[in-house]
């Protein structure tokens, strides 16, 4: 299932938390109403799983965070049974997210402190490649943590990992993100 395929407006933009959020918030709760019914009628586990995966991120977004822990939850079960090691990985990051945007941020830095070591000592580029959408979040509950330097820092160095990788749409996203920490750095300065 493509996202881009549902009728309504799923976008969203970054607020000075940080934090994405609805360009059209009920525009988003149809949305999730609606993949929540795609996923009744999937068969196919994987499949099933994939649309748990966005209807995890969207819930998120629409601040239903016990909605999106538990839709993350059910995606990463089903991954899991079958072996789709990457994807896991991926909706792990997504689940420690969604801890950040509870407030439980020494399980959320855990996973991504756990997650950066793993990235890093890999051999698989699959996995590797990961590090800089870590870095990403690490930085988001380090800087919700008040650590705007440190977040900065995380920042810059996912920034070029992203740059090395020439990874355009991660670039993007971290120079905005780091556009935001600056200017609020520079204010408390």
């Amino acid at each position: 299932m493509d996202i881009t395929d549902l009728e309504f407006n799923m976008d969203y933009t970054i607020s000075s938390d940080l934090r994405e959020v609805p360009v059209d918030v009920d525009q988003m709760h149809k949305g999730v109403s609606f993949l929540m019914n795609r996923a009744l009628e999937a068969s196919d586990d994987l499949l099933r799983a994939k649309i748990y995966s966005h209807i995890g991120f969207y819930s998120r977004l629409i601040l239903d965070l016990e909605q999106s822990h538990n839709y993350y939850e059910q995606a990463h079960a089903l991954f899991e049974k079958n072996k789709k090691k990457l994807s896991c990985f991926s909706v792990k990051i997504q689940l420690a997210v969604t801890y950040l945007w509870m407030g439980k941020f020494s399980k959320a830095d855990s996973f991504f402190n756990n997650a950066l070591k793993i990235c890093r000592d890999s051999k698989e580029e699959q996995i590797r490649k990961f590090e800089s959408k870590i870095l990403e979040c690490y930085a988001k509950s380090k800087f919700e943590q008040n650590c705007v330097s440190l977040a900065k820092e995380m920042l810059s160095d996912a920034l070029d990992l992203s740059i090395a990788k020439g990874d355009i749409e991660q670039i993007s996203k971290s120079k905005d993100l780091l556009m935001i920490v600056s200017k609020l750095e520079t204010i408390d300065s």
